[in-house]
């Protein structure tokens, strides 16, 4: 016959309680863990279908532009000189004007930009009584052509 419950010992009723309480709170753990997962499986798929559709929605907007650049062209150049009087700086532009003159009508997406650069840059330019050094600083293209140099006086020559 066994003994009563109150007579085992109490190491045993222990143990029996910690193995009830581990497998319970195994049992919970699981439950939520796997809910928490699910959430994240269902958040997952979601942003996967947004990155499908964001992709799509890119590659349609890409198309566009390359129609858009397409139908771009020049149609005015406008020159900024900086570093050189403004009774300088309108010869200088007058100077530059007709070399930049060929990139009207061009589309936008087939502008030369090295070749505009090496067209300006470190070119001589007169100006009245003086010969200016053109830097390129920057050129942004569009329909307007905008070109930004600096003007640097050459020193005069010294004479002998």
């Amino acid at each position: 016959m066994k003994a009563p419950p109150s007579e085992r010992p109490l190491l045993l009723r222990l143990a029996a309680a910690f193995v009830v309480g581990a497998l319970v709170g195994g049992a919970l753990t699981l439950a939520v863990s796997g809910a928490k997962l699910d959430r994240l499986e269902t958040s997952r798929q979601e942003l996967l279908a947004t990155v499908g559709r964001l992709e799509q929605d890119n590659l349609r907007m890409q198309e566009t532009l390359r129609g858009l650049e397409a139908k771009i062209t020049v149609k005015k150049v406008t020159v900024k000189i900086v570093g050189v009087e403004p009774v300088y700086r309108l010869e200088l532009q007058k100077g530059v004007a007709p070399l930049l003159s060929p990139f009207i009508g061009q589309p936008f997406a087939e502008l030369d930009y090295p070749l505009i650069y090496n067209l300006l840059d470190g070119r001589r330019m007169p100006a009245k009584d003086r010969i200016y050094l053109l830097k390129v600083r920057s050129i942004l293209g569009g329909e307007d052509l905008v070109v930004n140099l600096e003007a640097v006086p050459e020193p005069p020559a010294a004479s002998d």
